[in-house]
């Protein structure tokens, strides 16, 4: 159970006021549209209501805030493969690492995750008080767990140290359970950070669950037991609590790599899969149509010189790509001899339209290659990472076969070339124990080391959004960031 205290209001509030002290947002905050806003008690009646509050939850995850572009894109340039620009302020602090208690975009994820949480756990805690078909019952349970459980492990990659920096006693995240509508109006939770070894068995139980609940199948762009499965693998990996662990990660992608649903897309596909929907490889994805065009605010924009162009790729990062690699064809050159991402191009001609992939086959071969390392199951770690090297390579492929001891790190940087700017690589380097190092970009200190942030260090993860601080007297601030 959360632990958590409650805490009479002397005032007549309406439930919604809950979660605006809760979450530290503002009444405009939450001024939202009805099918994004938390679902009122009369909307959770029947299976329409239900079903329309699932969509809503989507849409939150979706926002521009949280999976639609910046949790994505602060993840990127907060690691070591691409440059902020300078052009505009937006992820300053991110590239920067000056972080502070009151810097926007973590406020905002924070907000927005909890908000989809709290979602989740309104439709976990009213669907089985109406009437509906038991698979239609544990299909939109599984997907609210899903849900809920991959905002609580962003949560606690972002905000709490790695598993491995304190062995999981380290401070994580609150752990939020409850529908706030069963909360009464004149009662508020002002919730505790949880360990983190108490969040990483909370994902794991709901997404355990979702699995034993959900049939084969799902719709595209919805959570389904497949994407369970994967994440799982991902969970176990940035656990690590043991070989146990290591051998999850194993059996969770065997069983996706093994299912035969998803496939590697084609080395003359590769490239063209990017600026489409639904492609074989993708496990879950957030589906962006041009109904749902932000404009400025694509995600593609933030990368594409047709848009901002803020956010790209380090020279010494495209050098390590072989000339015959079809990832290089993902960088794209201006006249000046500039380089961008294109990774996230136009979708139905609107500029930056694209549809964030969440997991796709190739993070499960990535995943399982990893493990297999770590287990010293060396032989078996070449033949999935060689697997990734082979797709990528344009012409005759030459299986690599490095010494045992070079196998992890072959694997890592692979990882880092497969899954650039998808929202991995500063998590990546951190699970791992490395050294974030920022190499400079302007032409008077290209290559020149600026600073390196090390694992553990204070600012590798995101302060606890000071507004929380401020209306919650139980949530403690993570150490080294000044309230």
């Amino acid at each position: 159970m959360t632990k958590h205290k409650a805490h009479k209001l002397g005032l007549s509030a309406l439930t919604v006021v809950l979660v605006t002290i809760l979450l530290g947002a503002c009444k405009d905050d939450l001024n939202l549209k009805p099918q994004q806003s938390l679902p009122p008690d009369d909307a959770l009646t029947n299976i329409e209501g239900i079903e329309s509050a699932l969509t809503g939850t989507y849409d939150l995850m979706r926002s521009t805030t949280y999976y639609g572009r910046n949790f994505l894109v602060m993840a990127d340039v907060s690691g070591d493969n691409v440059y902020n620009n300078l052009s505009s302020n937006r992820f300053v602090p991110s590239y920067d690492y000056e972080r502070t208690t009151f810097d926007a975009n973590p406020r905002d994820i924070w907000i927005q995750a909890y908000r989809a949480t709290l979602s989740c756990n309104s439709i976990l805690s009213n669907i089985d008080n109406i009437e509906a078909e038991v698979d239609t019952k544990n299909r939109v349970k599984g997907e609210s767990l899903i849900i809920r459980s991959l905002a609580l492990f962003d949560m606690v990659r972002s905000f709490a140290q790695p598993y491995q920096v304190g062995g999981g006693a380290q401070l994580g995240v609150p752990i939020i359970t409850q529908d706030s509508l069963t909360i009464s109006t004149t009662t508020i939770y002002r919730p505790y950070r949880s360990p983190v070894e108490r969040v990483y068995e909370q994902i794991i139980k709901d997404l355990s669950s979702a699995k034993q609940i959900m049939k084969e199948g799902g719709a595209i762009g919805r959570t389904s037991r497949n994407a369970a499965t994967a994440l799982l693998s991902r969970i176990y990996l940035y656990r690590r609590a043991n070989n146990t662990d290591l051998e999850a990660v194993v059996t969770q992608a065997s069983e996706i790599i093994n299912s035969g649903d998803y496939s590697l897309i084609p080395t003359d596909e590769y490239l063209a899969s990017w600026g489409e929907n639904g492609e074989d490889e993708a496990i879950f994805e957030f589906i962006f149509t041009k109904n749902d065009d932000r404009g400025a605010n694509n995600i593609g924009r933030m990368y594409l010189p047709e848009g901002y162009g803020d956010i790209r790729p380090l020279n010494r990062f495209v050098d390590m790509f072989a000339d015959n690699d079809v990832r290089k064809g993902l960088f794209q050159e201006d006249p000046q001899g500039v380089l961008y991402i294109n990774k996230y191009p136009s979708l139905d001609g609107i500029l930056g339209l694209a549809s964030p992939r969440v997991i796709r086959l190739a993070e499960i071969y990535l995943n399982r290659a990893e493990a297999y390392a770590r287990l010293g199951m060396y032989d078996e770690a070449k033949a999935d990472l060689n697997t990734i090297i082979e797709r990528a390579t344009i012409g005759t492929f030459t299986p690599i076969d490095p010494p045992n001891d070079e196998v992890l790190d072959r694997i890592l940087l692979e990882r880092s070339k497969e899954l650039f700017a998808e929202g991995h690589r500063s998590y990546d380097i951190f699970r791992t124990g490395g050294d974030m190092v920022r190499y400079g970009w302007m032409s008077e200190d290209e290559g020149e080391i600026l600073f390196t942030i090390k694992t553990g260090d204070y600012n590798s993860i995101l302060a606890i959004p000071q507004r929380d601080i401020d209306v919650n007297g139980n949530l403690v601030q993570n150490p080294g960031y000044v309230q």
